[in-house]
């Protein structure tokens, strides 16, 4: 009976794998799905923003302006010629027209540039004003 004790193997245990296992399967979703549910979050508020004299792109590669909007329906004048095609909103890929930012976000975008540009005009103007010390001496 002791023989049997002392030459039965012990059996690794599961849980570093296990672990190894929830762990990538966690770095994966961080890796692939956060930042595919980020983009599709960023389209479909891209479609829903869509207003009539748009200028869009669609999945097809069709450039064109937007002429009327429905539920989940857009109409899109391409080239001059004026042709129509009616079109599924999923089907619009880009909108090519700018849009204003909100306020905001655009003033406080300002304010960071204005700072950016002032420690770039100090640093700009202390580099000028050593070197025309040293070319006065």
């Amino acid at each position: 009976m002791l023989n049997f004790l002392l030459n039965a193997q012990q059996q690794p245990s599961p849980w570093p794998s296990l672990i190894l296992m929830v762990v990538m399967f966690g770095v994966m979703y961080l890796i692939i799905f956060l930042p595919q549910k980020k983009q599709q979050k960023r389209d479909a508020a891209m479609r829903n923003s869509l207003d009539i004299g748009d200028e869009v792109i669609t999945s097809g590669g069709i450039l064109g302006r937007v002429v009327s909007i429905k539920d989940n329906t857009i109409v899109i004048e391409s080239t001059s010629d004026r042709t129509k095609i009616r079109l599924l909103k999923n089907a619009i890929v880009a909108n090519n027209t700018p849009h204003e930012a909100p306020v905001a976000a655009e003033d406080e975008n300002s304010s960071k540039r204005k700072s950016k540009k002032a420690s770039k005009e100090e640093t700009s103007s202390e580099y000028t004003d050593t070197a025309s010390e040293e070319e006065n001496k």
